[in-house]
């Protein structure tokens, strides 16, 4: 069990959470977690049994409800069967960006960007907590032994790799001491990586552990797909076209217009190209392009040019149109009927996005199973709109902070 499990952990490990956001739309409820101190929460970050969260003296603070004041990084934001996540785990990552930005507002709306980052990358930490603290549940102490000295393995060569990355990146030879002064200037520690890299790891392997072997999907589910949704496969009529275009209000009346329009159709008429001669008479958009218009459906053009071009032979002027802005001159360059990809041509999308349809239901049906298992509250829970101290709604807040994590995650 345990060779198995660690065999298969090592490439979870090295997927991290495979570039997936499991998100929930409401994944938890419960009164507002309080603070923890901040000298409890570097324990909990430079300590290897509290940075993977297995503490259980955890002293709690009050959190500040003054909106015009920031979070800490030691606020906690949610907790996970009683473990917190604190702000900095969701923050931590781009501290450095995070700081920038606290020089450049005031505290109330440095408070806003905050809220805005944490509403929308809080559920992915949050479940990623819960699936961790299931998996612990389920291992014994030899087993997390052996799984965690596997991903100390992993969690080695990904430094080095970042510290090979930042000889080159600098042009001198450095060491795991310059790696961990230059991961501290972004503000974070690597007992802090090593904690996150883990739990995406174990996330990793609840996932892959709930995860049924696919069903292949079937030639008659495939058409029965494609006839469903034939109109995407489609592309309706179109014609590209030319464009003379006099307008009345250039003109002191509809009979000067019209002399206009007809010396245009004349030179037409002769053989001049359709290009010079829109170029000299013409006051449509684009005349100094040739009056050339790219393929447009006939639905889109006024009405009274649809007959002329749908019916007009290519390369063929047509008489003068009256439209209530002017007059009109047209030619066809070409036509497009309805044309529709066949199946042969759009069967693997098809059988991509049914895939991954069927995969996304599966991963909601294994987080609904989740949160049975897990106590879980947010500050976001239950948010009263009458309360002062009620963070801000989505997107209310200016842009959020980046939160692409140091160790690739």
């Amino acid at each position: 069990m345990v060779r198995l499990f660690v065999m298969t952990l090592i490439p979870a490990a090295l997927m991290g959470c495979g570039g997936r956001s499991y998100k929930v739309d409401h994944p938890v409820v419960g009164p507002a977690p309080p603070r923890i101190s901040a000298s409890r929460a570097m324990a909990m970050a430079d300590e290897d049994p509290q940075a993977r969260g297995q503490s259980d003296h955890v002293q709690l603070v009050s959190t500040s409800s003054d909106r015009t004041k920031p979070f800490e990084m030691t606020d906690v934001i949610a907790t996970v069967n009683g473990k917190p996540i604190l702000v900095a785990s969701v923050l931590g990552p781009s501290r450095a960006q995070v700081e920038t930005i606290r020089k450049k507002v005031p505290p109330a709306q440095f408070r806003q960007i905050q809220e805005q980052t944490l509403r929308e990358q809080l559920p992915t930490h949050v479940e990623q907590a819960m699936m961790v603290a299931v998996m612990e549940t389920k291992l014994n102490a030899d087993q997390t032994k052996a799984v965690n000295s596997q991903i100390d393995m992993l969690f080695e060569k990904q430094l080095e790799d970042m510290r090979s990355g930042m000889e080159k990146r600098l042009g001198r030879p450095c060491s795991i001491a310059d790696l961990e002064a230059d991961i501290q200037g972004q503000g974070m520690t690597i007992s802090v990586m090593r904690k996150m890299f883990g739990d995406k790891a174990l996330a990793q392997q609840y996932i892959m552990g709930k995860l049924e072997k696919a069903e292949p999907i079937s030639r008659p589910e495939l058409l029965a797909a494609y006839r469903e949704r034939v109109q995407e496969f489609s592309e309706a009529p179109a014609v590209k076209w030319q464009q003379i275009q006099v307008s009345y209000k250039n003109f002191d009346d509809e009979a000067q217009a019209r002399r206009h329009a007809q010396a245009a159709l004349t030179e037409l008429r002769q053989g001049v190209p359709f290009k010079d001669v829109a170029g000299k008479y013409s006051d449509g958009p684009d005349a100094a392009n040739g009056g050339n218009w790219d393929w447009t459906q006939y639905e889109s053009v006024l009405n009274e040019l649809r007959d002329p071009l749908s019916k007009l032979p290519p390369r063929t002027p047509s008489e003068i149109i009256a439209t209530p802005v002017g007059l009109q001159i047209v030619q066809v360059v070409e036509r497009r009927e309805l044309t529709t990809k066949p199946f042969q041509e759009v069967q693997e999308q098809l059988r991509e996005e049914i895939a991954d349809t069927r995969h996304k239901a599966r991963i909601k049906s294994i987080l609904e199973e989740l949160r049975k298992e897990c106590v879980v509250t947010t500050i976001f829970d239950e948010a009263d709109p009458s309360d002062p101290a009620t963070p801000a709604a989505p997107g209310a807040a200016p842009q959020a902070f980046p939160t692409n994590s140091p160790e690739g995650g």
